[in-house]
This record gives structure tokens, C-alpha cells and sequence, in this order.
């Protein structure tokens, strides 16, 4: 399971889009009441979706002592551990993106924190 979520709470991407993705959801966020359809659909189909797939392999595992109706609130829950809030940079501007090392240790600690609470060793 640990290593299940790991890859589904990876970043797919090359690295130097990364400042170009800031600043397009910077756009978005800027125009969310103006378009608020597009910034609708590009949520379900982003962070969204991503909560689906969580949800679906948290369902999936027979480890965890996790209530099936509390299933879509611990995805929420795991998501925002891992990728922090997703504000925080675009309300940041010229500060350096967050080295990848970083990135990867928040979502291996928050994947065995998370794992922790619910009786299941990384």
C-alpha cells in the first residue's frame, strides 16, 4: 500500500514546467469567478480526480482501519498532507520553487504518518 500511494501522489511532469504550472494556476485562481466553469473542471480533473484514485485504493485495502464512509475524507486528508496547501506558492511570487527532495520526503512522511493513524506500518 505505502508504495501504491507513493506513485499515485507523484508529480508526473518534467521539472521546468514547474514555474509555468504556477503561474497558470496563478491565472486560474486570478479568473476562477470569471470562468468559474473552466476552474470547475480543471479541479474535478486535477485534485479531483487524483482524490478519486486515493479513494479507490484506500477502498481497495484490506490493511487499514479506516471506515468506508470516512474513505473520500481520508483521500482528502492524505492529499493536503502530502502536497501541503496549494496556494501557498502562487501567493508567493519570486520565492524558489521547492527542491524535488523536499517534495518527495513531505509525501513519504505523510504517506507513513497517514499510514500511522490507521494501524498499517510503511
Amino acid at each position: 500500500l505505502p508504495e501504491r500511494l507513493s506513485l499515485l501522489l507523484q508529480l508526473n511532469g518534467p521539472p521546468e514546467c514547474d514555474a509555468h504550472n504556477l503561474e497558470c494556476l496563478r491565472s486560474i485562481v486570478a479568473k476562477a469567478q470569471t470562468f468559474p466553469l473552466l476552474a470547475a473542471k480543471l479541479h474535478a480533473n486535477g485534485h479531483g480526480a487524483l482524490a478519486g484514485f486515493l479513494a479507490a485504493e484506500l477502498a481497495r485495502a484490506t490493511e487499514l482501519s479506516l471506515d468506508p464512509k470516512d474513505i473520500p475524507l481520508a483521500a482528502e486528508m492524505l492529499l493536503e498532507m502530502a502536497f501541503g496547501n496549494t496556494l501557498t506558492q502562487p501567493l508567493r511570487p519570486g520565492a524558489p520553487l521547492l527542491p524535488q527532495a523536499q517534495i518527495d520526503r513531505r509525501r513519504e512522511f505523510a504517506i507513513a504518518l497517514f499510514l500511522r493513524g490507521f494501524s498499517v506500518k510503511p
